[in-house]
């Protein structure tokens, strides 16, 4: 008996550390894609190189974080959305790297955001059935 609790216990834990990681990537990807658009229209408008370096660091960490939640495999839908998002957003930086001005660039970020809310929000679907299979 002692040792069920134990092992539920512990799958509670793993299960409330998953959950609590991949909502916090799933925000942090919104944030940065929100940070990068913000820096994507300065650089347009200013044409300061420098903001293209901040906007590569703020992609970088896009990428690592995007990383974390594909390596957590929670599910394949969640996984293709994070393909999808990528996919976009380096659309967008090739465009910005070849410094070509299409107006359509900036308008791309909002679905960029639907995706990274897409992502979200089937994060949460996936912790409502994490906490029903608990009980």
């Amino acid at each position: 008996m002692a040792n069920q609790l134990d092992k539920l216990s512990k799958r509670s834990e793993e299960m409330i550390t998953k959950t609590a990681r991949a909502m916090r990537a799933a925000s942090d990807l919104i944030e940065q894609t929100t940070a990068m658009e913000r820096n994507a229209r300065q650089y347009l408008i200013l044409e300061d190189s420098e903001l293209l370096v901040i906007y590569s660091g703020r992609r970088e960490k896009f990428m690592d974080t995007s990383d974390s939640l594909i390596q957590m495999d929670i599910n394949p839908e969640i996984n293709m959305e994070i393909g999808i998002l990528r996919n976009e957003e380096n659309n967008v930086f090739e465009l910005l790297s070849r410094n070509q001005k299409d107006e359509n660039l900036i308008s791309t970020y909002s679905a960029l955001l639907d995706h990274a809310y897409l992502i979200l929000y089937e994060i949460d679907k996936w912790i409502n059935n994490q906490v029903t299979v608990q009980r």
